[in-house]
Formats: structure tokens, sequence, C-alpha cells
């Protein structure tokens, strides 16, 4: 879905005023059900909250992409408190599968 939403934001330029402007996007996502955790223990606001830290992600490291994560590596309660305040550690620490969807390559709108 991201892959789709990159595509079709990058590719249809807008018309503002007599001027053609490509436009692209960044998103941040996780997949849902989150790696067999209960619901309980990731609810929508913890879930959302590691959605927005992927997001930053995508715009520290070039924009027109997006960044999620796809599964847990090591055990729910290991993992958890670092995601919940520094999602680079957690990766780099090996604790998440990240997946990178880029955008398409910017296309000239005049």
């Amino acid at each position: 879905m991201a892959e789709r939403v990159l595509k079709v934001v990058g590719e249809t330029p807008v018309l503002v005023g007599d001027t053609l402007l490509t436009v692209t996007t960044t998103g941040g996502f996780l997949s849902l059900p989150f790696s067999g955790v209960s619901e309980a223990d990731c609810n929508w606001e913890k879930a959302l909250q590691i959605a927005d830290m992927t997001l930053y992600l995508g715009k520290v490291n070039g924009r027109n992409r997006a960044y999620g994560i796809a599964r847990l590596l090591v055990p729910f309660e290991q993992a958890m408190p670092v995601l919940e305040r520094d999602i680079t550690a957690a990766i780099n620490a090996g604790m998440v599968e990240l997946v990178e969807v880029p955008g398409p390559q910017p296309v000239d709108a005049n």
C-alpha cells in the first residue's frame, strides 16, 4: 500500500496557478497485527507512535520514501522499551525488521 501511495502522489503533478508542480510524500508504517503481539501490549497508540518514528526516518533519509517495521526479531518485552524511545537504536541492535519503500523518481512536471 505504501508503494501505491508514493507512486500515485509522486507521478501526479499538481496545478498551482499556471505551474505544474511535482509533489512527493514520505510515510511511516507498521504491519498490524504487529509481530504476533496482542493489542493489549501494543495498542493503537503505541503502534501509531512507532509508525510516526518510522515516518521521521524517511524524512531524515531523503524523503520520497516510506519506512516501516515489519516484525520484531527479539521478544516483545526486550524490544518495546527501546522502540518506544529510540527506533534507530532498535534497528541498530537488530531488534526489528525495517522495510524501506522508495518513491518514484521525480519527473519534470513542465
